[in-house]
């Protein structure tokens, strides 16, 4: 089943990830004034119920959450990409890099307009993957 990635900003559901309380809001608030719809999540187990329960276009996660590891949550997301935020660059920069072509990372300290290219360039080559012919 492929996920139908919304083309305006506006229109994208973006799920939040993120355990770090004040890091959470912030980015939750910063992008919603860029106009995404922001729905967040402290951890994993709230995740997993989020994206159960609502249509989530994408998903910004932390690597390391106080309940396990943000990549956990690929099965989960099934095909919704999934931009990972990690302060831990180098070994975990490689095995972020081999999760596939739904992923992209950006690494901590990160603006936001990095966070934002980040979510703009992954749904973009989503799109494009889509009208691709073999």
């Amino acid at each position: 089943k492929q996920k139908e990635i919304s083309v305006q900003t506006s229109e994208m559901q973006l799920l939040i990830v993120e355990d770090n309380d004040s890091l959470r809001q912030s980015m939750g608030y910063a992008l919603a004034m860029h106009g995404y719809n922001i729905s967040t999540a402290n951890g994993l187990t709230q995740a997993r119920r989020i994206l159960e329960q609502d249509r989530i276009d994408m998903v910004v996660c932390d690597v390391l959450l106080s309940d396990g590891h943000g990549t956990e949550l690929l099965e989960d997301a099934q095909q919704i990409p999934i931009v990972f935020v990690t302060g831990f660059a180098g070994s975990t920069e490689q095995t972020l890099r081999d999760l596939g072509p739904n992923v992209t990372w950006i690494p901590k300290p990160f603006k936001i307009t990095e966070l934002e290219a980040a979510i703009k360039s992954l749904s973009t080559t989503l799109r494009a993957s889509q009208f691709k012919i073999d």
